[in-house]
């Protein structure tokens, strides 16, 4: 899927509208603002852009230096977009000069603190950036595990190794087709995701908080349930590849989101956007949330006959590594239950018996 489409602003006022169209255009991303400051001819452009059935996704361009900065201008985005839809994202423009020396570091965090701003309004949450600041200024890698990228790169060729929805191809300089539409340079672009189903389907971006749930295909089914998209904060926490995998495949740092409702074998999915809650392909991993319950630990006698099968045998009590495997019968040597684990003997006859003692097991391996 390949769609064609523009990005505008103030700089293109009375814009060729019904002359975009015939020109095969399919969607615009229109500047809501940049700094604190409204877009003049915003309201003019989403109007038009509607009654040409275009789907619409809006941006902002950034002056931030602070993180204090950032949030200011994603409340005066949001204030500028109240009460519209959006059938693509909402993004933030990083781009201007002031913000190129600020440093990875400084400048990811400004992006987040954007971000979490827009995501806890319920919106769909993008980054614009160039291919350089993507590599060079900011960590664009791990920042697009989170977030969205609409990615600039002026070529006949598309961008690689970024996972973009929306690539702009061409402005003032043009290799792909004609940099006019209607008569007028603009910006053009490519988008290769279903945004609007996304979108849709997820209820972001002014879509679902009103809309009338579908019926239930049967009157005794229930409504199904809105995915919870609690935050989770995250420290050394071990991530499992499925509900039921023994060993973790990684551990993870973080603010993450639970991606649905369900709890399975006391692990819980999760994903690391709020825009990712429940769509498909983006979760992150299984986390636990309780523990399975265990069955009790048996409590034995002196003496009592057990019979074992490839089970470990440790030379003590604290012994981390097993020392080997013991098959047959055997017996507990004193029947004291010592963290976790039993003394046992090959014969009854050396129950009790000092030095007698073939080694320890888990009692949850009786």
């Amino acid at each position: 899927m390949k769609r064609f489409g523009i990005d505008i602003s103030t700089w293109q006022p009375n814009y060729p509208y019904a002359a975009a169209t015939k020109e095969g255009v399919e969607f615009a991303i229109i500047r809501a603002g940049y700094a604190e400051k409204k877009d003049d001819q915003f309201e003019n452009h989403y109007k038009a852009a509607k009654e040409q059935g275009w789907d619409v996704g809006a941006y902002w361009y950034s002056y931030a230096t602070t993180e204090a900065e950032a949030k200011k201008e994603a409340q005066a985005f949001l204030k500028a977009i109240a009460d519209k839809k959006f059938e693509l994202p909402v993004y933030m423009d990083v781009e201007d000069p002031s913000m190129k020396g600020l440093g990875k570091t400084k400048l990811n965090a400004i992006i987040t603190a954007f971000a979490e701003v827009m995501e806890d309004a319920g919106y769909y949450f993008g980054v614009y950036t160039n291919v350089d600041w993507y590599r060079n200024c900011i960590s664009g890698s791990e920042l697009n595990k989170k977030y969205d990228w609409w990615v600039a790169q002026w070529a006949s060729t598309e961008p690689t190794g970024i996972d973009y929805g929306v690539w702009q191809f061409g402005g003032s300089t043009n290799f792909i087709r004609s940099a006019k539409i209607g008569g007028v340079t603009t910006d053009q672009n490519y988008c290769v995701k279903d945004y609007p189903a996304i979108i849709k389907k997820g209820g972001f971006n002014g879509y679902g908080k009103s809309e009338p749930e579908e019926p239930a295909k049967e009157p005794e089914e229930k409504p199904a349930e809105k995915p919870t998209t609690g935050t989770v904060k995250l420290s050394n926490e071990p991530l499992y590849a499925s509900s039921t995998a023994k060993t973790a495949a990684s551990k993870i740092t973080g603010t993450y989101y639970y991606w649905d409702n369900e709890t399975v074998n006391g692990r819980r999915r999760i994903t690391n956007a709020k825009s990712r809650v429940g769509v498909e392909g983006q979760v992150t991993g299984w986390i636990a949330v309780s523990k399975p319950s265990k069955p009790a630990t048996p409590t034995l006698s002196k003496g009592t006959a057990v019979k074992l099968t490839d089970c470990p045998l440790y030379a003590s009590s604290t012994a981390g590594k097993s020392a080997g495997k013991v098959t047959g019968t055997y017996y507990l040597w004193d029947g004291k239950l010592m963290n976790g684990r039993y003394r046992i003997t090959n014969a009854k006859n050396r129950v009790g018996v000092a030095g007698q003692v073939t080694g320890w097991i888990n009692a949850e391996d009786i």
